[in-house]
């Protein structure tokens, strides 16, 4: 059988929807938000990206401190330019023990500061993305 890994079966998003779950972000998909039919119900999947994940850029690919700022700061950029007639999701995944760190915490500071001066952008978590997505899906 191998060692225990996060892997889903074909079941798995239909038993979260079974036991209430109603988002999951754990899918590497587009920068907007995803419905998935199950026969329990829908579940929506909250973008997610590898390319603004600080265990990437910081473990395996070992890059400079600064590199997270840039490659989220140019991420934003593009997506905010595409977002002016319909919103964009950009995930940021950080780690308390990774980004929080002391040498690398003033460029998640620096990111976020760049981010929130941008006319139309809303800081959220996953589960406020949802909740977001739901209420917009509802009135089309």
């Amino acid at each position: 059988m191998g060692e225990p890994r996060p892997i889903e079966t074909e079941a798995t998003l239909d038993l979260l929807r079974l036991n209430g779950i109603e988002h999951v972000a754990d899918c590497v998909i587009d920068d907007l938000p995803q419905d998935i039919t199950t026969p329990h119900g829908t579940i929506t999947s909250i973008p997610s990206s590898v390319e603004t994940n600080d265990i990437v850029i910081h473990a395996p690919q070992h890059l400079p401190s600064e590199q997270f700022l840039k490659r989220c700061t140019d991420h934003f950029g593009r997506l905010y330019l595409g977002g002016a007639d319909n919103a964009r999701v950009m995930a940021i995944s950080v780690h308390p023990y990774i980004t929080g760190v002391p040498h690398r915490i003033k460029y998640l500071e620096a990111l976020l500061d760049h981010v929130i001066c941008h006319d139309g952008v809303a800081l959220m978590t996953a589960s406020e993305i949802g909740d977001w997505y739901r209420a917009e899906m509802a009135t089309k």
